[in-house]
């Protein structure tokens, strides 16, 4: 959806800005541009497909053109080209590091809205997208998210795709806030999304849990993640996020 907004929007821009655009190139291919609203549309659409801005050498309409490729604007049937925009593939938006370390496609995250908001189902649908998706336990009982955690280990356990669940910062209920920490443990989570974390547990909650996990006889157990932002460690101090070059990003 994202990347369909921006290629509207440079289309658009592109488009306005080209009466006083210059001819780059011509363009030759074996579907005509699109020029009516409609084909406009669905030409915005593809957004894994390079655009081409032409101008219809009898008219001077503006339109978007795919497939095809670059010739001499001379050239017999070309269409003048003022703008090229290159193919944009969801998969190259964010950052790619995090595709790496949560095993996704697509480096989108559904929040976990809290009460079951963010169900179960949603989080599957999620996962199997190849996206990340976290459920909304904070306000829920704890067999209550038991028993989704259940769901979510039937569910996806066997196929190691990426998924997590919320954990709330409750003052005004500690003992529930300890219960669904020791569950994600014993349950082995792997992803845990903080919400309301406040200094004065942040820290101490997830190094308790971690030393916690490390008695565990499930060897799942020990495995607790951080929080869903790959550079985060339960530490007060600065931890500055490691320099990638540009070409990581590609």
């Amino acid at each position: 959806m994202t990347a369909t907004f921006n290629l509207v929007a440079n289309v658009s821009t592109l488009v306005l800005a080209s009466t006083q655009s210059e001819i780059v190139a011509g363009w030759r291919g074996s579907v005509a541009p699109a020029l009516s609203v409609n084909d406009l549309t669905a030409v915005i659409e593809q957004i894994r497909e390079r655009a081409y801005i032409v101008v219809d050498p009898i008219t001077g309409q503006h339109g978007v053109a795919t497939g095809g490729g670059l010739v001499d604007e001379k050239s017999a049937g070309a269409w003048p080209v003022i703008a090229v925009l290159p193919a944009m593939y969801p998969e190259w938006l964010g950052d790619r590091s995090f595709n790496e370390v949560h095993g996704t496609r697509f480096p989108y995250v559904t929040g976990a809205m809290a009460n079951g908001i963010a169900t179960t189902q949603l989080v599957i649908a999620m996962a199997r997208t190849g996206c990340l998706g976290f459920f909304g336990a904070a306000g829920l009982q704890r067999h209550v998210v038991a028993a989704a955690i259940e769901e979510l280990h039937d569910a996806l356990g066997h196929t190691g795709l990426p998924w997590g669940c919320n954990l709330i910062h409750s003052p005004q209920e500690p003992a529930l806030e300890e219960a669904v920490a020791d569950l994600y443990i014993e349950r082995g989570v792997r992803r845990v999304s903080a919400a309301a974390p406040h200094r004065i547990w942040s820290c101490a909650m997830l190094r308790s849990a971690q030393r916690r996990a490390t008695s565990l006889p499930n060897s799942r157990a020990s495995k607790l993640t951080s929080l869903h932002r790959p550079n985060f460690r339960p530490n007060p101090r600065p931890n500055p996020r490691p320099k990638t070059d540009s070409a990581s990003r590609r």
